[in-house]
């Protein structure tokens, strides 16, 4: 089995990280490619969710981690990313045995490396950054984690009013921030509160992480 591993939600400001991987029989790659898999980011709303199911139906197997604001307050980013992905893969090697993994880096990944090869007996680890943009088999698990973001973001927003894209960077979810807070005193706990945007936005909800 042909493991890619991807996230989505890593930058923003409002809702959870969402980590998935996703294996697939070597043959079933050129399948993936056919249908238009790709990098999520290089894709529209539409044929995401077009080629969510699809996928899913082509896969041997699936693991999927979110990881809510709270955790991510708390703990170091890259080491919650590769530690979801050890558990992911560990229970997908109990399904399947795993030939080759591939996987977006995001930080020093030499003991991630260390665990595939020495403790799952993994042939080929490769852990490259854009890798979403360079092996099908991580673009597939860059579209199942981002749909499954969106879908969640979807639902905060049916709760908390709409903030936007949720990312610092936009101003709708700016005002969002600031209004909330404005109100209330406080912000919900779909908002992280150790970024540091939030330094401006929301003085007092501000966190360090420990």
């Amino acid at each position: 089995m042909i493991v890619g591993c991807d996230e989505a939600g890593r930058g923003p400001l409002i809702g959870p990280l969402v980590i998935a991987c996703v294996g697939f029989r070597i043959d079933v790659l050129k399948t993936l490619e056919e249908l238009g898999v790709k990098d999520s980011k290089q894709l529209t709303p539409n044929k995401r969710a077009e080629l969510f199911p699809q996928i899913l139906e082509l896969a041997e197997a699936s693991a999927v981690t979110f990881i809510p604001p709270e955790v991510l307050d708390r703990y170091n980013l890259n080491s919650l990313t590769y530690q979801a992905l050890e558990s992911m893969v560990s229970g997908l090697a109990r399904l399947n045995a795993v030939e080759s993994i591939f996987i977006d880096k995001v930080g020093e990944s030499s003991p991630l490396v260390t665990y595939f090869r020495y403790w799952l007996g993994i042939k080929e680890v490769v852990i490259e950054e854009k890798a979403d943009s360079k092996y099908v088999s991580v673009g597939a698990a860059s579209i199942v984690a981002k749909v499954l973001r969106d879908s969640i973001v979807e639902g905060l927003k049916a709760s908390y009013g709409d903030f936007g894209s949720g990312y610092p960077s936009d101003e709708r979810t700016k005002s969002w921030v600031v209004e909330y807070y404005r109100l209330n005193g406080y912000l919900p706990p779909i908002v992280r509160k150790s970024w540091k945007s939030l330094k401006d936005l929301a003085p007092s909800e501000f966190r360090k992480k420990r």
